[in-house]
């Protein structure tokens, strides 16, 4: 990221986070509602960095805009007044990179979406869509 970056470094406090918090890591469990499943990311770091997969969906993958604040709604913060949101997005998006760097030598899939992937993100082209594998 550039040096010099408003808003850098991230100035809020460090939490507990799951850091792959989003619907397809919840297990139902009958006696007590929702498990979360994942806990292969945990770390300490800013606590908005759990919502990253919501915040991406639209951002990168097509979804309505409309999730996104609906989540934040009912999280209860302001899904548009958080200003290092973009940044904690761009430090994901880098990070899903490492799934694809593994598996584009044998996944032709894999290799397309990495190169589409680091070509947005190398010219800063937040329009093109990514696709998940």
């Amino acid at each position: 990221m550039p040096a010099g970056r408003p808003g850098s470094p991230v100035t809020v406090p460090g939490c507990f986070a799951h850091s792959d918090a989003h619907p397809n890591n919840l297990l139902p469990y009958p006696a007590h509602g929702w498990v979360l499943i994942d806990w292969d990311s945990v770390g300490i770091g800013p606590p908005e960095y759990d919502f990253m997969p919501i915040y991406l969906r639209p951002r990168r993958f097509g979804y309505p805009r409309s999730l996104w604040r609906e989540f934040g709604t009912a999280y209860g913060i302001d899904p548009d007044g958080n200003s290092n949101l973009d940044l904690l997005a761009e430090i994901r998006e880098v990070r899903t990179l490492s799934a694809f760097i593994r598996g584009a030598e044998h996944n032709p899939a894999a290799r397309a979406e990495l190169s589409n992937r680091l070509s947005s993100l190398m010219t800063g082209d937040r329009a093109r869509r990514w696709r998940p594998l």
